[in-house]
């Protein structure tokens, strides 16, 4: 299965999602490597992505919280979802833009939200990530303000 079929799938089936992480990353212009695909889903259904991502052959890799990561039934791209409030989602739907990188029908977060995602990363996320975190957002501010 292609990087982004198993969400276009979801979208196809009303599941909506929008591109974050490392994609999203390079999808704003700081092409960097990363080895799975992450996506925002609103909380009203994570319940239905995760039994759809299950019933496409994805197996939980880890579940706590806010999030799940899926193994790909290759083996090939994992695939981690991030769970917000329906509210939270909405606005970082409204201010979404089409992936143009990837000719992908998945929307990408805007690049402030992205931002903002990455910061809380960097204050609460995984000690050992911090530094690619803080490398995408000085990425991106060289982009922005050169």
């Amino acid at each position: 299965m292609t990087l982004f079929a198993i969400c276009e799938k979801g979208n196809a089936k009303g599941l909506s999602a929008l591109l974050i992480g490392g994609h999203a990353v390079t999808a704003h212009g700081h092409p960097r490597n990363t080895f799975d695909r992450d996506s925002l889903v609103p909380r009203s259904s994570f319940k239905e992505w995760r039994a759809f991502v299950l019933s496409e052959g994805y197996s939980i890799h880890q579940e706590g919280g806010a999030f799940v990561q899926f193994k790909s039934p290759d083996e090939t791209v994992p695939l981690d979802l991030m769970v917000v409030s329906d509210d939270a989602y909405r606005k970082f739907e409204a201010e979404a833009q089409p992936n143009l990188a990837a000719n992908a029908r998945v929307k990408v977060v805007a690049l402030k939200h992205l931002l903002a995602l990455k910061s809380h990363a960097i204050r609460h996320g995984h000690p050992g990530r911090v530094e690619k975190d803080v490398d995408d957002v000085i990425g991106h501010a060289r982009l922005v303000w050169g």
